[in-house]
C-alpha cells in the first residue's frame, strides 16, 4: 500500500504538465479579430445575432516564421447585393466557417474576375511545426468584391464552391 507521501510524489508532475500545456496553447491561440461590434444595429448579415463566431481580420505575416498555407474551410457564404447607391452595384460577402485547430488564422483573400462573376481564393495558415490546441474555432469574415456589377445574374466562386446572386433594379 502506498503512503500519502508517495502518492503525492507520483502526481507531482501534474502542475508542471498543466502549466506547460497552457503555455503551448496560449502561443497558438493568437487571433486577429475585430474588437468593435460590426453589428451596430444595422448589420444586414446578422439575422440571428450569432455571438459564437469571432469576426476575423486578415493580418500580415510577421517575422521569418514559416507557415503551412491551405484553402480556408467554411460552412456558408452569404451574398448581399447593394444597388441602393445606383448601378453598378456593390456586393458584400459574409463567410462563416471554423478553423480546425487553435493555430489557424486567415492568410489571404485574392479576387479575380471570371466570365459571369467573380472568383475568390481565401486561404488560412498555421505556423509550421507548431503544437496546437485541438479545438474547432468558429469564425466569420466580411469582405466586399473588388468590382461592381450591372443588372444580371452572376456566380461567385469561393475556393471552388459556387454561389449564385442577382443584381436587380433597386427602383422596382
Amino acid at each position: 500500500m502506498l503512503s500519502a507521501r508517495s502518492r503525492t510524489r507520483s502526481f507531482g508532475f501534474l502542475p508542471s504538465l498543466v502549466f506547460g500545456l497552457s503555455l503551448i496553447a496560449t502561443g497558438c491561440m493568437h487571433v486577429s479579430s475585430s474588437s468593435e461590434s460590426t453589428n451596430s444595429g444595422n448589420d444586414p448579415f446578422e439575422e440571428t445575432g450569432d455571438k459564437t463566431r469571432e469576426t476575423i481580420l486578415i493580418e500580415p505575416m510577421e517575422g521569418t516564421q514559416s507557415f503551412e498555407i491551405s484553402p480556408a474551410l467554411f460552412d456558408t457564404a452569404v451574398v448581399k447585393v447593394d444597388a441602393k447607391g445606383g448601378l453598378p452595384a456593390t456586393v458584400d460577402v459574409l463567410i462563416k466557417g471554423s478553423f480546425p485547430e487553435g493555430c489557424f488564422e486567415l492568410n489571404a483573400l485574392d479576387q479575380e474576375p471570371m466570365r459571369g462573376g467573380q472568383r475568390v481564393s481565401l486561404t488560412m495558415r498555421r505556423p509550421a511545426e507548431a503544437i496546437c490546441t485541438q479545438v474547432v474555432r468558429p469564425y466569420r469574415f466580411f469582405f466586399t468584391l473588388d468590382r461592381r456589377f450591372d443588372l444580371g445574374r452572376y456566380t461567385l466562386e469561393i475556393n471552388d464552391r459556387s454561389f449564385a446572386f442577382e443584381v436587380t433594379d433597386a427602383a422596382k
